[in-house]
């Protein structure tokens, strides 16, 4: 009995581990906040931008006129959670495209996922 309870422990503690070592594309860490994703809404204005993140509206962050906006579906604590965050008005994003965001870094750039 004993001997099951600790190797149930041993196995548990490594699952854990495994999770909170992940680096994605060999520079992104899964212990600095980034996470996989994919675009769910893209778009401009002030719409889009009322969806901002609460935490995000404090962080003064290049904004043009131009600046575009992009909503992420990623999961947090194994539930769906969706993210809107700027983005250079130059760059393009469909819905559907595969990325990594960091969304405790309202600075952080969205990358592209390698398909």
């Amino acid at each position: 009995m004993r001997y099951c309870l600790n190797a149930t422990a041993l196995l548990a503690a490594a699952l854990l581990s495994g999770c909170a070592n992940a680096v994605y594309e060999g520079r992104l860490y899964w212990v600095e906040g980034w996470r996989e994703g994919w675009v769910t809404e893209v778009g401009k204005g002030a719409v889009v931008a009322e969806k901002l993140a609460e935490n995000c509206k404090l962080v003064p962050l290049i904004r043009s006129g131009g600046v575009q906006y992009v909503t992420i579906r990623f999961r947090r604590d194994g539930r769906p959670t969706w993210r809107t965050v700027p983005t250079p008005a130059d760059s393009i994003w469909k819905v559907n495209d595969r990325v990594y965001l960091n969304p405790i870094d309202c600075n952080a750039p969205v990358e592209r996922r390698a398909s």
